[in-house]
């Protein structure tokens, strides 16, 4: 597809803010009289006539913001949320198509409605959260190949032609209004007098790349009833769904012509109310008007959000409600990897963070989908990528994401952003880190030396950039989020950012001696900075870590910054932290990681089992109770599906069963007392890793089956394809 053919229903202007989102704020600010953003869908349609039959027939799009796809009324393909959101101006996805088998020799007529997303947002939301590309617009091309062996090429032009849809009002965090009185009976099929509607204005392309989305789609994943239904006056019932999702819901109904529906969206209820103070700004409202022929069925378009429960209004109680079904929706990638255990905390903390990572599963790794902010904060992604990684496919994934990153580098020093994709720059280390934690553990997964390749240079570029803040690097807006260390404030520990630079080259050293590439200057940067590391915060006399917190002493450790003969006292000084605050954590979502690698890594997995299983406050047992998805504080509070505590699901896979990858992949299961039964798989590079142990009678039978071309080590024996038995543990 080119990217030469643009079409919009007005051309309104375009923020003409800076490669790296210089003046956004102040440009944004002054063109707020200058630019009424559209609320309405925008329909399009043309009618194309063949005297031949079609033997192959592809259709490429992009609709800006979001765009479902017509043919003779049909709508084609099952994409939700299409295209893609990337960083627009930089980059845009298009979809592809395989549609002979909708097309013959006659007239056939196209049809597309585009909605606002977060390509074209109301100015509410002008600012850090999001950005205005400009007007709503499509690029449409047709390639057809007749059955004589003729081909020809279609594409927009100001021949189409465009009108306003029945959507009449969309935004991407508000959700939309329908008014079904205003449908255009037959608009998306033949013969429809277009007469009146405008011809469509040839813009320019609101993009620098147009490329084919190649890595996924979103869509809707699972379908669920509500188990509950609580009705209210005036027409109001409650839907309780049992799950909190990403999503909405679809109503059937039947009633008078103008009556409306309100359908209210919470992630839960308080006092038999919903609760709706986790939406922060967020409306989350899409309302129908029905047009009264018959029964009608509507669900949103150009909206999603997060949810468990749904108010359903009947304004003046003229229709009666007769289904409403919720959909999950997120990637369409695979769920490869499978844990379970016979202790049923346990298995109920894992389908809790697996369903919360699904909710994050959108077209970039997502904070949260119901309050104003939706975004691709990096710190979120990088302390979750195992999670990701043992559970999902995210081959695909992770390229998307890690090219949304790229892009977001400041273009002259090489800075990595802390939110991906997006319309301003701002770094810190801690969240910025995400793209070489990612791209590492992406390449321990799936050994892909290309995408390596791909984005070496910027990994180098972005590590020229951290080098010339430091050696010690100033705390950070961020550091160990959500701690529960006393007296923390934003950005501590002060080894916070210093850290996460030294982590930076570690990886740089890994990237290059993958690809072969001499790492001897990396290497000297990380020992040289090691000494000033330890130089700086730590007393080798006592042996303390940056005041050794739980933070602290773990991420040194992590990292190998403790000297090795001090190790062990380390541990144990982490160990008697975790016994004083009586087996609970004082981590945020950085420290939360870090700790239980740490334990596991130096044979305590007995501490890491009894924080895994506290079930008092500060806890994951805790903060889960009575919920559905992991809450983004520790005590319960604010986005109540938000997946940065689940870092521990990692932990059940690495320790429990015992898959640990890392450059040489072991299999090293902790029998914990607190289990007697643990499988899980997980895929790699190559093949499938599964692991399951039983104990019986005070026995332990090990049972490791691999498939493919995957090796993987065992009491320093390897393993290869087939299933390996080992008994008497």
């Amino acid at each position: 597809m080119t990217n030469k053919h643009w079409i919009a229903r007005r051309n309104m202007p375009r923020l003409p803010f800076g490669e790296n989102g210089e003046g956004w704020g102040e440009i944004a600010q002054a063109n707020l009289r200058n630019i009424t953003p559209e609320k309405s869908s925008i329909i399009f349609r043309k009618e194309y006539t063949f005297e031949k039959n079609p033997a192959e027939a592809v259709i490429s799009i992009c609709g800006l913001g979001f765009y479902h796809l017509y043919i003779d009324g049909k709508k084609v393909g099952d994409y939700s949320l299409s295209p893609l959101e990337t960083a627009y101006r930089k980059l845009t996805l298009y979809d592809e198509f395989e549609v002979t088998s909708l097309l013959s020799a006659g007239t056939h007529t196209i049809a597309v409605e585009l909605g606002n997303a977060r390509f074209s947002t109301p100015k509410k939301y002008w600012g850090w959260r999001a950005a205005y590309y400009g007007d709503p617009c499509l690029a449409f091309e047709m390639s057809i190949k007749f059955a004589d062996g003729t081909s020809a090429e279609y594409a927009c032009d100001s021949s189409w032609k465009c009108s306003h849809g029945a959507t009449t009002h969309n935004c991407y965090y508000d959700g939309e209004r329908f008014d079904a009185r205003l449908e255009q009976s037959g608009w998306k099929c033949n013969g429809f007098d277009d007469s009146a509607w405008q011809n469509a204005l040839c813009i320019e392309s609101p993009s620098r790349r147009l490329e084919k989305n190649e890595y996924f789609h979103i869509t809707k994943r699972a379908e669920l009833d509500p188990i509950s239904i609580k009705k209210r006056v005036n027409g109001k019932t409650i839907h309780v769904f049992g799950e909190n999702i990403s999503g909405w819901v679809r109503i059937k109904v039947r009633g008078e012509r103008g009556e409306k529906v309100r359908i209210r969206y919470a992630e839960s209820m308080r006092d038999g109310y919903l609760d709706p103070v986790s939406n922060a700004d967020a409306e989350n409202v899409d309302e129908y008007i029905l047009s009264g022929e018959g029964i009608e069925v509507y669900e949103p378009s150009f909206s999603f959000c997060g949810f468990s429960v749904v108010e359903v209004m009947i304004e003046n109680c003229m229709a009666e409600l007769l289904e409403v079904k919720a959909f999950h929706v997120y990637a369409d990638i695979e769920n490869d990897g499978h844990f379970e255990c016979d202790n049923e905390d346990i298995n109920r903390l894992h389908d809790i963070i697996l369903r919360t990572q699904k909710s994050a599963l959108q077209s970039f790794p997502m904070d949260s989908p119901q309050r104003s902010e939706r975004l691709g904060w990096m710190g979120d992604a990088h302390i979750t990528d195992l999670v990701c990684l043992y559970n999902f496919d995210m081959r695909a994934y992770y390229r998307k994401f890690l090219e949304d990153i790229a892009l977001c580098a400041h273009s002259e020093t090489g800075g990595m952003p802390h939110i991906a994709p997006w319309h301003d720059q701002f770094h810190s280390i801690d969240w910025s880190s995400g793209f070489s934690i990612i791209l590492w553990d992406h390449y321990l997964f799936y050994r892909d030396k290309i995408v390596l390749e791909r984005y070496a240079p910027a990994l180098m570029r972005y590590i020229e950039f951290i080098k010339s803040q430091g050696p010690i690097l100033q705390k950070t807006r961020y550091g160990d989020w959500m701690s529960m260390a006393e007296g923390w404030t934003r950005g501590d520990p002060a080894s916070c950012s210093t850290l996460y630079y030294l982590y930076n080259l570690k990886i740089a050293k890994n990237v290059l001696d993958a690809l072969g590439r001499d790492s001897s200057e990396i290497t000297a940067l990380i020992e040289n900075e090691k000494k000033i590391i330890l130089d700086t915060f730590y007393d080798a006399e006592n042996i303390i870590f940056d005041g050794n917190s739980q933070f602290s002493l773990s991420f040194a450790l992590n990292l190998g910054v403790i000297p090795e003969k001090d190790i062990p006292t380390a541990v144990e000084k982490l160990v008697s932290d975790v016994e004083a605050h009586g087996y609970h954590l004082t981590t945020g979502i950085l420290g939360t990681k870090y700790i239980m690698e740490v334990l596991r890594d130096n044979g305590r997995c007995d501490i890491a089992m009894k924080l895994l299983l506290q079930d008092t406050y500060p806890s994951w047992l805790d903060m889960t109770r009575g919920k559905t998805t992991l809450p983004e504080q520790w005590d319960g509070n604010k986005s109540q599906n938000h997946c940065m505590f689940g870092s521990v699901d990692g932990i059940l896979y690495s320790m429990l069963a015992g898959i640990k990858v890392d450059q040489e992949i072991e299999i090293t299961p902790y029998f914990a007392e607190e289990a007697n039964h643990v499988c899980a798989n997980t895929a790699l590079a190559g093949g499938k890793i599964s692991v399951e142990w039983t104990r019986e009678n005070k026995e332990i039978t090990l049972r490791i089956n691999i498939e493919g071309e995957v090796e993987v080590k065992y009491n320093n024996t390897v393993l290869r394809a087939g299933e390996h038995i080992f008994k008497n543990l």
